[in-house]
């Protein structure tokens, strides 16, 4: 029956009570309740009350702000708190998104594979595998096989260009085949893709490089001379930028016919990177197959073995063991930085936990209250979980202030120029929001069930104390918690003594007091002693050398082979050219011969290729693959760039990963 009724009838019964006594009044009561009965005045015993959950929630909301404004302590603690996390979680979001978009924009992905070399020898003994080819795979690959449509190939390297009056060394400067931009997605300002790599010495610039050259004037056509002024690239094309998750970049996209002579007679001359764009996406397991006994039949009686794999474009970057044109990541990095990212998380939420559920007693005598005055249980744990909501917002859009101020000091640390707008993407804030709800009831969901679930009469008597169950939730968090630090501390700890271990270690050659200068291999050898003589006059300069590579990046895919050796066999090596102080200089310890001297310099600087006389200094791991002893290989006839003499013998000095044994 419906309360006003039943509040009537209950004030007659009371008179009737008084009057004429309880037997007439019970009886007088019965016969009311059932004279009354109608449809209009029966409650329902399914329905209770209706309340307006916007007035609810506008309620919630301004008593949340309220307790979080009363207890500014508390609330400054758990904003700390949840921003340091969520910041850090920010930060790692963000460098995992960018790595796990890597040339997602390719169109063609699905299509293109990078070919692999594995060049062995003495049966099998000792092998090489890595990207670099020869110019000989892409074309020889489009014409016998049907599952390839185009071959491109690639070569990243160094120019020095003019720029008015100015020299400057560019060092993304990319050749390529005119088929480049039948591969890869690109978006055209300036001239034609079709065109634009037809022909020795013609150029297309990225937006950024027209404007740093020719500022807002028309590129197309432009004239960029080099350094010597014996060639000049023609500006065909200017394209945009390609973004930072791209495995190619580059400043410069010039014809890989300006390269000269490509040695397409020849698999040995490994130096370019080969991809290959193919008919449909299975393409590349049947082309797989075929490449065992077509290389197999190729290099019968060379003496050597040399065999190719293909990788999937979309794959390099996070699963190749081989670096494309930018470093790669390992995907088991990202999900360890996932994990950390989860674990920060995890710590934050029980420090709110055990700072809630420990200010449970100051909230206790309001919880009585409410009760007393009506209120449910469960509108007490919504009126927590957006306390807990309210604050996890707060917390988030603080998060991403923090995020852009020290976003550049991130950079730093990861050489990258990531950008917090990536973020801001409709994915990546409805993840956002779902996160902070997650958070709001993993963090606020236990403190809600135990202030809401006090009883207001031992509250209000104030014999209210933590149960057991309570005590031992908070003491479990605080020891999980600690346990989660711990193990954090201890990875730091362990990574930091890594990094130690990997700048203090003796790699062979000094690497605290030489200072690198890029000034490119193109300058003839008069100018760079000019250089170094003006360079020595600074009493800080005790010496200077020059060289291709420094020693820890020495290039691969040169071969070597000596007079006795089968016409056909040679030896896979790296290559460094370097000039007579090189040695001194970076610290290397010649162990067998004499060094380069200035006339070793001039015998080779010479312009006709006919006259020039190569010298060469091998490391020990070369002499030994080659039968000799260092003393044995001295005055020794090699040929590697072309016919020469070894000079000299080193002792063997890491220039690539400390996992990996020396190669010659």
């Amino acid at each position: 029956m419906q309360d006003y009724i039943e509040g009537d009838l209950m004030e007659v019964y009371a008179v009737r009570l008084r009057m004429k006594g309880k037997r007439k009044a019970d009886l007088r009561f019965m016969l009311d309740v059932l004279m009354l009965f109608r449809p209009g005045i029966i409650r329902s015993l399914t329905t209770s009350e209706r309340i307006n959950p916007t007035i609810m929630f506008r309620s919630n909301f301004r008593i949340a702000l309220r307790n979080l404004w009363k207890n500014k302590a508390s609330t400054i603690i758990n904003v700390f708190g949840l921003t340091a996390g969520i910041t850090s979680c920010l930060l790692i979001a963000l460098f995992i998104q960018q790595e796990m978009s890597f040339d997602v924009f390719q169109s063609k992905k699905k299509r293109i594979a990078r070919v692999v070399m594995e060049y062995s020898f003495e049966g099998g003994k000792e092998s090489n595998k890595g990207t670099f080819t020869s110019t000989k795979v892409a074309p020889v690959f489009s014409r016998t096989f049907p599952e390839v449509e185009k071959g491109i190939r690639m070569y990243n390297g160094s120019a020095i260009l003019r720029q008015g009056d100015n020299l400057v060394n560019e060092r993304s400067f990319m050749y390529a085949d005119s088929s480049f931009f039948n591969t890869f997605d690109h978006e055209m300002i300036e001239g034609k893709a079709a065109t634009a790599l037809d022909g020795p010495f013609k150029i297309v610039l990225t937006e950024s490089t027209a404007k740093r050259y020719f500022g807002n004037e028309r590129a197309l056509g432009k004239i960029i001379p080099t350094n010597d002024e014996k060639y000049s690239y023609e500006v065909t094309g200017v394209m945009r930028d390609y973004p930072q998750n791209s495995q190619i970049q580059f400043d410069f996209l010039a014809s890989f016919s300006s390269m000269g002579e490509n040695q397409e007679d020849t698999y040995f001359n490994a130096n370019y990177t080969t991809y290959l764009l193919l008919k449909d996406e299975n393409s590349i397991y049947t082309l797989q197959e075929k490449l065992h006994p077509f290389m197999e039949k190729e290099m019968k009686g060379s003496g050597a073995s040399i065999h190719y794999y293909l990788e999937p474009f979309e794959t390099i970057h996070l699963y190749s063991p081989y670096s494309a044109f930018v470093p790669n990541t390992s995907l088991r990095y990202l999900y360890i930085l996932g994990g950390v990212a989860i674990l920060i998380i995890v710590i934050v939420c029980f420090t709110y936990i055990n700072l809630s559920t420990a200010k449970s007693i100051e909230r206790a005598r309001e919880v009585g209250i409410r009760k007393v005055s009506g209120a449910v249980k469960s509108q007490l744990f919504w009126q927590f979980i957006g306390e807990s909501f309210v604050l996890c917002s707060l917390s988030v859009i603080v998060s991403f202030a923090a995020a852009s101020l020290f976003l550049p000091s991130f950079n730093v640390l990861i050489t990258k120029n990531l950008q917090l707008k990536d973020l801001f993407t409709p994915l990546f804030m409805l993840l956002t929001f779902g996160a902070t709800l997650l958070v709001s009831l993993i963090a606020g969901g236990y403190p809600a069930l135990v202030l809401s679930g006090l009883q207001p009469a031992r509250v209000l008597k104030g014999v209210f104390k933590n149960t057991s169950s309570a005590k031992w939730l908070q003491q479990s968090l605080i020891v999980f918690q600690f346990a989660i630090s711990v193990f954090l501390i201890i990875a730091t700890i362990v990574i930091q003594s890594q990094l130690h271990f990997i700048r203090n270690a003796k790699l062979g050659y000094d690497r605290q007091h030489v200072l690198r200068i890029p000034i490119g291999w193109g300058m003839g050898y008069d100018k760079v002693s000019t250089i170094k003589r003006e360079l020595k006059t600074n009493a800080q300069v005790i010496d200077i050398s020059r060289g291709g590579n420094s020693p820890v990046n020495i290039s691969s895919g040169y071969s070597m082979r000596t007079p006795d050796m089968p016409k056909d066999e040679v030896i896979s090596v790296n290559a460094n050219p370097v000039d007579e102080d090189y040695i001194k200089v970076n610290g290397l310890q010649l162990i067998a011969g004499t060094d380069f001297s200035e006339q070793d310099m001039k015998d080779v600087a010479t312009e006709v290729w006919e006259d020039k006389k190569f010298h060469y200094i091998l490391n020990e791991s070369a002499a030994k693959r080659l039968g000799w002893t260092p003393e044995q290989a001295i005055g020794q006839n090699l040929h590697l760039n072309g016919p020469g003499i070894i000079v000299g013998v080193i002792k063997d000095f890491n220039f690539q990963s400390m996992r990996n044994t020396i190669n010659p």
